[in-house]
């Protein structure tokens, strides 16, 4: 029966364990994953749009001082990231940034090493639908649904959200929170941190990353956006090498879905057979994106009737390298050819992945990162925790088997 290799993974199953080339848990493996980040160097292109950037988003003497160790060199990084959801997102994208910011400062005590927390902004990501809404419990206890007006013009759902602005319908998502949130403890300063970054003509990329500089100021936590004419040329590099190798490319992943399958794991991204790991947006950076697949006379487009030949794809890459996106699967590799980076830290869909991609480290000539995952936490209310203590019981308690917990109240 198949089943989770992120899960087998956190459970110390060896059947799992050998899909990663480091262990989280090993100390060896942690001190030998900062020491060769170490020795990777950012390019200044890149240190000075992670300056401008996090000057935007929030300045403060520690993310200086953050970006000033990069430019020195010999420190390395821990990744995490998330799409730029409405108001944060999910809950886990703070849980992310907060695990991030601990996994730094653990491998820094241990190493003597600086390591640095990053947050990656998902700006290349197209699947508005998922971004536009979040979830929050109503004061009757049921879960209550915001949103911004979904509705696109014809032809644009596939645009990456850096291109988007909130617009108008922010507003109204953020009264509609206001009125269930009002009465909480703390509502009215939390409120106002959303307003500060929420409003019509923000980017949701620049609210989200306000946003989390504002509440991550403390802790040095850095936001980087990739979806940037400076970052696109040095992405330009490795977009040439997943169009140019996608054959290979396609031939390792099905090799390594293979030993997943046979070890009784599931595959978190089936292949695409055809298809190269870079996006193309043909009608320019803010235009809808398309996986480019080989085709007998060039590139075709998944979703899209247009044909390109080689020629012009690679005319397209040099000249206007904006109009290229990774997919999932190229996203990190392009991360750790840019950045020094020793983990990264993941919930259970990204572990699995990066499961799938140790090879792909190996084809590019990457040393693979830690793959640490992200703390997982159970807010317990205090009418809950009344309850439990009530019952004799923890919140631990609540994950026991029905049977152990029924046998509890006999």
């Amino acid at each position: 029966m198949s089943n989770s290799v992120a899960s087998s993974y956190l459970f110390g199953d060896a059947a799992a364990a050998r899909f990663f080339p480091r262990s989280f848990r090993d100390p060896s493996d942690r001190r030998q994953a900062v020491s060769e980040a170490a020795k990777r160097r950012c390019s200044p292109q890149l240190l000075a749009v992670l300056r401008r950037q996090n000057e935007r988003f929030g300045a403060n003497a520690l993310r200086h001082q953050r970006i000033e160790a990069l430019e020195r060199g010999s420190c390395a990084v821990v990744f995490t990231g998330q799409q730029v959801g409405l108001f944060g997102g999910p809950l886990y994208s703070f849980h992310k940034a907060l695990s991030a910011i601990a996994v730094a400062r653990q491998l820094e005590a241990e190493s003597g090493t600086a390591v640095i927390p990053i947050f990656w902004l998902q700006t290349e990501d197209h699947d508005f639908a998922e971004i536009a809404c979040c979830y929050a419990p109503g004061p009757d206890r049921s879960v209550t649904r915001f949103a911004v007006d979904e509705s696109d013009p014809a032809g644009s759902e596939r645009r990456s959200v850096a291109s988007r602005v909130l617009g108008a319908g922010v507003d109204a998502a953020l009264a509609a929170l206001d009125a269930c949130c009002e009465g909480l403890a703390d509502w009215s300063a939390t409120g106002e941190i959303l307003r500060r970054h929420y409003c019509p003509e923000a980017r949701w990329a620049d609210a989200f990353a306000g946003l989390f500089a504002e509440l991550f100021a403390d802790d040095g936590l850095l936001l980087f956006d990739p979806r940037v004419p400076d970052v696109a040329a040095l992405a330009s590099d490795v977009h040439r090498r997943a169009i140019d190798e996608r054959a290979a490319i396609e031939a390792t992943l099905a090799a390594r879905a293979e030993q997943l399958a046979a070890a009784g794991f599931d595959v978190q991204i089936p292949i695409r057979p055809g298809c190269a790991l870079s996006f193309f947006h043909p009608d320019g950076p803010t235009g809808p994106r398309f996986r480019l697949t080989a085709a007998p006379d060039g590139w075709a487009l998944a979703g899209d009737p247009r044909r390109f030949t080689t020629a012009a794809i690679d005319s397209a890459l040099r000249e206007r390298p904006l109009s290229f996106s990774t997919s999932a699967l190229l996203r990190p590799l392009l991360q750790d050819q840019l950045f020094p980076t020793a983990a990264i830290v993941g919930g259970p869909g990204e572990l699995a992945y990066f499961a799938e991609l140790a090879p792909l480290y190996e084809l590019f000539e990457l040393p693979m990162p830690l793959c640490t995952p992200r703390g997982r936490f159970a807010i317990v209310e205090p009418r809950l925790a009344s309850q439990l203590d009530e019952w004799a019981l923890c919140a631990e308690d609540l994950a026991r088997p029905d049977e152990e917990l029924a046998r509890h109240f006999r």
